[in-house]
């Protein structure tokens, strides 16, 4: 297959901004309905219907279907004030339009309602949820026999989850530690005495640790359960750590990035540990977790003893789009594991997809050559993620699939053991087969949504996890906001009204298909006037619920870069021309999503110059406005 039909055929994987398949949509929408109506009829075909027709055609049956009409249409039309995240005119969030595998595989799973929490309930949806966590496991090169993954309402429960198997499953050699001292058993000479290094026990070793505890005379199982922090609750629990071992130890804690997610906040606020807990790491010039920072918060934690319950690393983050060194971060824990340990989860719900870019697919591996030529530094870093612990992607992102659905993977799939929840009326079975696999039982939520993973499962299917669909669909998108970016740097030299009175100044290179930017009068310094002045060019491009949708020509959104997330060293790179009268910079940010940006537009600009006009044009307008006020 030649790159243009390739290309032709990942247009093929959406509806249309104008809905341009909708034929073929109607088709397989009438299709689903068909064949639902034709299972229900075909289930005991001998039984009778309960609704006569006689009741659809009387008064009150035709006077209720009248009014479901009259509000359904009301409905609609409300719904056409929403957002259009189908529209190239869509630049605003991590939103875009959702492809026809994700919405038709969405519409079928959602027809038969199923709850994939047990098998009982839903044996094929679950399946294929089962299923996708493999296909994760193997993109992210995870043994797939050995990890565990599984589909998520969004990314936030996904990194929730993560705390929750990691908090369980990091102290179980002090748990076993502090059994065996509590039971004045002797100490066996493969487990280390101190407790420093009992709380610094790598996750993969844990296996091999209790397979030799099985060997003493120990009821396992219920001994760990009977002591572990969840059942005790860690106050509790640290303070008979303390007490057997006859030594101090500090609070655990979370390092993440200042980039990070508020869903690390609230986990450490929701676990328990405590949102001092929560340690950020600085970031540099780049937007991403600075390595030097890091190794800094990894001997305060050693000098502390502070066991650290894992390190995120963000690859893809929300506010900017950067990516983590990873690389750096894994070669500095490496370096450090002697005297201190730490899982590494990766908060990949923005940019896991990415990976998808450097897997050659069977129809065009060149793709993925490409990709890996013009993108060297992020195929570095996803190269990798095979030696981290855990992962949370958000298909409801860059997959294009419906709301939600986010995914958490482990490496360690042994962790789900240590978590578990039984319920006698469906989720104690034992069998290993994915049709009757108790997933609630190892889960955050009670109960979740069939359609969600079958949306993912057949969207897996539709649009591969290599070069040939999602990595192709990426790297489009990548280049195209590199383009973007070129645009913007040369608004600020040609020749012109606007570049002799302001700049356009992107705050970093796009690292992936996300840009933050400001617009900048040449003669304002104060940070304080700059923010302004980008938050009243912002009100055209950023609708609020009360609104008319048809009055924006662009939708973009905003972010803030803050002056004490940035290093000491790094902030002048940002900064140096500006007098910091306030606490960060107001970042106009744009999101590339929708694949026919470089189109022309109505006008008959391409989309993304044509924004670019439009936002010089009222730069000026702004501009002058307050000089002729002054």
């Amino acid at each position: 297959m030649k790159k243009a039909e390739l290309e032709n055929l990942q247009n093929l994987f959406f509806l249309g901004p104008k809905g341009e398949q909708r034929k073929f949509f109607q088709e397989m929408i009438e299709l689903i309905n068909n064949d639902m109506i034709f299972w229900r009829r075909n289930f005991h075909p001998k039984d009778p219907p309960v609704i006569p027709y006689r009741n659809l055609t009387s008064p009150v049956g035709q006077d209720y279907q009248e009014n479901f009409i009259q509000s359904l249409v009301q409905l609609l039309a409300e719904l056409k004030m929403d957002i259009p995240f189908f529209s190239p005119r869509y630049l605003a969030h991590m939103t875009a339009d959702v492809s026809l595998p994700g919405l038709l595989g969405y519409y079928a799973g959602l027809l038969y309602n199923a709850n994939n929490v047990s098998g009982e309930a839903s044996p094929v949806t679950l399946k294929y949820e089962l299923e996708v966590g493999k296909q994760f496991a193997r993109l992210f090169e995870y043994n797939d026999k050995e990890s565990f993954g599984h589909i998520t309402s969004g990314g936030t429960v996904a990194n929730f989850e993560s705390v929750f198997y990691h908090k369980a499953a990091r102290f179980i050699p002090a748990t076993l530690g502090m059994i065996l001292k509590q039971k004045n058993l002797p100490w066996p000479s493969f487990l280390p005495e101190d407790l420093w290094k009992l709380l610094n026990f790598k996750l993969s070793d844990i296996p091999s640790l209790l397979k030799e505890f099985k060997n003493l005379d120990l009821d396992l199982e219920k001994s760990i359960q009977q002591n572990s922090p969840a059942n005790l609750g860690d106050r509790e629990y640290w303070y008979q750590l303390q007490s057997v071992f006859k030594t101090s130890i500090g609070q655990p804690v979370l390092i993440v990035p200042a980039t990070a997610h508020y869903s690390w906040s609230k986990a450490s606020h929701l676990f328990g540990m405590g949102k001092v807990n929560c340690l950020q790491v600085k970031i540099d010039s780049n937007l991403t977790m600075s390595s030097s920072e890091f190794k800094q918060v990894l001997n305060h934690c050693h000098k502390e003893r502070k066991p650290i319950i894992q390190t995120v690393c963000v690859l893809g983050s929300t506010e900017f789009g950067s990516f983590d060194p990873l690389d750096e971060i894994l070669n500095i824990l490496k370096e450090k594991e002697e005297s201190i340990y730490s899982p590494v989860h990766i908060d990949a719900a923005y940019g896991g997809y990415f990976k998808a870019m450097f897997v050659p697919g069977p129809d065009y591996a060149e793709f993925a050559q490409d990709a890996g030529v013009n993108n060297r530094r992020l195929q570095e870093i996803f190269a990798c993620v095979k030696d981290t612990d855990s992962i949370t992607v958000d298909p409801h992102k860059l997959g294009h699939t419906p709301y939600g659905a986010g995914l958490f993977l482990t490496k360690h799939g042994f962790t789900k053991e240590f978590i578990a929840e039984e319920a006698d009326y469906c989720l104690t079975s034992e069998e290993a087969n994915d049709e009757d696999f108790p997933l609630g039982k190892y889960i955050l939520e009670g109960s979740k949504s069939g359609a969600s993973a079958t949306s993912v499962y057949f969207s897996n299917k539709m649009i591969p996890l290599n070069s040939d669909g999602y990595g192709g669909l990426l790297q489009d998108l990548i280049s195209k906001t590199k383009d973007f970016y070129g645009l913007l740097v040369r608004s600020n030299t040609e020749a012109s009204e606007f570049s002799e009175e302001m700049e356009i100044i992107p705050v970093s290179p796009p690292q992936s298909n996300l840009l933050c930017f400001y617009v900048k009068p040449k003669s304002m310094k104060s940070l304080t006037a700059i923010n302004n002045f980008n938050l009243k060019l912002l009100q055209n491009y950023f609708p609020h619920p009360t609104d008319h949708i048809q009055d924006f020509s662009y939708f973009i959104s905003k972010t803030k870069l803050k002056v004490d997330k940035i290093t000491d060293s790094e902030k002048s790179k940002i900064f140096s021309d500006l007098d910091v009268d306030t606490d960060g910079l107001q970042l106009l940010r744009v999101v590339l999503l929708n694949r026919w940006s470089h189109l022309p537009s109505g006008n008959g600009l391409d989309y993304l110059s044509d924004f670019l006009k439009r936002i010089k044009t009222k730069s000026l307008e702004f501009y002058h406005e307050n000089r002729s006020r002054t």
